[in-house]
């Protein structure tokens, strides 16, 4: 029998040793984290491009950091990306738009 320590899948996610995927927070780490819709900004608010939505892995701590931060977002240090709780947030190009 082999016995493996864990690591990490191709989608960024913590396995453990039996193989089971666990959500790890995209922000810090921490686990189990469900996931949440977030908007991440970089760049003009006026341009489609500096937009982009996610799916993602949020802890209960960093998920009330955003919930606190509400239209404003919660600026990321490390990236400079403001991000918002929600699919509502910023511009988006229809499907099959060039922007």
């Amino acid at each position: 029998m082999l016995l493996t320590l864990g690591g990490w899948d191709k989608r960024g996610s913590a396995v453990n040793g039996a193989g089971a995927t666990l959500s790890v927070c995209m922000f810090c780490g921490r686990n189990p984290a469900p996931a949440f819709a977030l908007t991440a900004h970089s760049g003009e608010p006026g341009e489609i491009a500096s937009w982009r939505r996610v799916v993602a892995s949020v802890c209960a701590r960093c998920l009330a950091m955003l919930r606190s931060a509400g239209p404003e977002g919660r600026v990321v240090k490390a990236t400079g990306e403001r991000w918002f709780l929600g699919h509502g947030m910023g511009r988006y190009a229809p499907p099959g738009d060039e922007a």
